[in-house]
């Protein structure tokens, strides 16, 4: 009987934290365990996991740490893991009621290192449905990797790894111990590494996941780390194609980066006004000559990226810097 661990990064989620908890805790399947990791919280929610584990000590295990992003959280979560199977939870989202008990059946009828699923859509509050392009019920199998890695820098599958449930065993702490302080991308990361390791993957067609959609959330909001983080994710996903020996996917990799980049900008310009007018400058002048960014544009897959995107790009890499501050006053 499978063992499940559900590592949750805590950083600055009181708010939500313990509805999140709860819908671990309430599942009908009951071998699990649930890893609590804060990320050096500051808003009371590292007094609530102490809180919650005291309530549950049967259950719940509590680690503390200074703050040092989602990526480092998780694998001190999955370092204290027992489980024989681990699932990842964001602090302010949930489970379906019976998410842990579709991943165990999936992993009992498939003999599979890993299981994806999809988002549903909560009652209690906004979230969003998120598409899955696998074949649903299909065992994906070392001859079919090529596919699996297309899709997955094609953005076919989605690259939250709260949406994947993979064996203890298949997770290979090398890979993360050395990136630090990703502030964006570290999922699509991880998710390159989960394939890479695993020998078959299946989808389940099963909404098992609510996911709540938080304009204050990381994704919706421009960090000057932002940049380098996914420089970072892309330079470490380089290597993973290099290591697929898929050498076909590299300009639709570049397409990914130039997207990723284009999204940071779009960003930036949305919170122009809450920079410094030097700022901006340099943040909007630093982007567009950025030699990633210019490599990636002259490499890519343009076929990949929506029109809108592609003006975007080619406004910032022919430095059209008019262009650039006209879309920011249609973004506010």
């Amino acid at each position: 009987m499978f063992k499940i661990s559900v590592v949750i990064p805590v950083y600055n989620v009181k708010e939500y934290l313990e509805e999140s908890v709860q819908s671990v805790l309430m599942q009908t399947y009951r071998n699990f365990e649930v890893i609590l990791v804060d990320d050096g919280s500051k808003d009371g929610s590292e007094k609530l996991c102490d809180e919650l584990a005291v309530r549950n000590p049967e259950k719940i295990l509590v680690i503390h740490q200074e703050n040092k992003g989602p990526l480092p959280a998780r694998m001190a979560g999955i370092n204290k893991a027992s489980g024989d199977v681990v699932l990842f939870l964001d602090g302010d989202d949930t489970y379906r009621f019976d998410a842990l008990e579709k991943v165990i059946d999936a992993f009992n009828k498939y003999k599979c290192d890993l299981v994806t699923f999809t988002t549903g859509l909560s009652e209690k509050f906004r979230c969003i449905s998120i598409e899955n392009s696998m074949e649903a019920e299909k065992v994906y199998s070392l001859e079919d990797k090529k596919i699996l890695y297309t899709k997955l820098i094609k953005g076919q599958i989605p690259n939250g790894v709260c949406f994947k449930a993979i064996k203890r065993e298949c997770i290979i702490p090398e890979y993360f111990n050395k990136e630090q302080r990703l502030m964006h991308g570290e999922d699509l990361l991880m998710s390159a590494y989960f394939l890479t390791e695993c020998e078959s993957t299946v989808y389940i067609n099963e909404g098992l996941y609510y996911y709540r959609a938080r304009e204050s959330s990381a994704i919706h909001t421009f960090n000057i780390n932002r940049k380098e983080s996914i420089k970072t994710v892309h330079i470490e996903l380089s290597k993973c194609i290099d290591k697929w020996n898929v050498p076909e996917l590299k300009p639709l990799h570049n397409a990914r980066k130039v997207k990723g980049w284009v999204e940071t900008l779009l960003l930036l310009l949305k919170n122009k006004k809450t920079l410094q007018k030097n700022e901006f400058k340099n943040q909007l002048k630093s982007m567009a000559e950025d030699s990633y960014f210019r490599e990636a544009y002259e490499k890519m897959d343009f076929s990949l990226i929506s029109k809108v995107y592609k003006f975007v790009a080619f406004c910032l890499y022919r430095r059209i810097y008019f262009a650039l501050n006209l879309i920011s006053v249609l973004k506010k």
